[in-house]
């Protein structure tokens, strides 16, 4: 009788030490799903970071060719203008009927605010700057590769990861990798 004592005893200590286990774990596991999250936010403003300074060097190269394009047509009006002026004074007429060398709406055959990777044509050159970078920014979820072209859809995303819990790590990005 005193050894089946002994064992319900031990039994009895060893269901205590497992439930405090199981406890102080689930503890440490809150704490890393807090911890997570937070990592999860940090990240997400990182990559807002991130996105901004790709807008920026585009734009900033955008408005560098632009500025180089400018230049080079100016210097191509001044050689039509001086070609004009020496045709004229050798008895030769305007280029065409109304004397217009060309309009300056097209550039070798290009609209002047039409976008150069999908020949969009927008009303003016900030709207057309700002569709290019569609073409050129793009976004990676680094949690699942998921890649969209605009940071608030990576942003979008990248909340939809946090706020659920069930994802551990993982999230719906049915996208595939792209870069």
């Amino acid at each position: 009788m005193e050894s089946f004592l002994t064992l319900d005893y031990e039994l009895y200590t060893d269901i205590q030490q497992l439930t405090e286990d199981k406890e102080k774990l689930t503890r440490q596991n809150e704490k890393l799903t807090h911890e997570k999250e937070h990592l999860l936010e940090r990240l997400l403003h990182e990559e807002e970071n991130v996105s901004r300074l790709k807008i920026e060097v585009t734009t900033l190269q955008t408005k560098m060719k632009n500025m180089v394009e400018e230049n080079t047509q100016e210097d191509e009006d001044e050689e039509d203008e001086e070609a004009e002026e020496a045709a004229e004074e050798a008895g030769g007429g305007p280029s065409n009927r109304n004397g217009i060398s060309g309009g300056p709406s097209t550039r070798n055959g290009i609209k002047e605010n039409q976008c150069r990777f999908c020949s969009k044509v927008l009303s003016d050159i900030t709207g057309r700057i700002k569709h290019e970078n569609l073409h050129l920014a793009t976004y990676e979820c680094r949690v699942c590769g998921l890649v969209v072209n605009r940071g608030s859809e990576l942003r979008r995303h990248m909340l939809s990861i946090i706020k659920s819990r069930r994802s551990r790590l993982r999230c719906t990005g049915t996208s595939p990798r792209q870069v």
